[in-house]
């Protein structure tokens, strides 16, 4: 019951201090690309792990 409430404040916090940041257009340029990079290692991952068990 901890962890969510953690989670949560957490995010709020951490939002207010990169308002800043991502007020800059190559900021989520960069997030974009790093959260593609995570979906592109993670369908590769599916895909491997797929594989192996046919």
């Amino acid at each position: 019951m901890i962890a969510p409430f953690v989670w949560f404040f957490g995010l709020g916090y951490g939002s207010r201090w990169l308002i800043p940041v991502f007020k800059q257009p190559k900021a989520w340029k960069v997030l974009d690309f790093g959260i593609g990079c995570l979906m592109f290692w993670l369908s590769y991952q599916l895909i491997q792990f797929a594989l192996e068990q046919s």
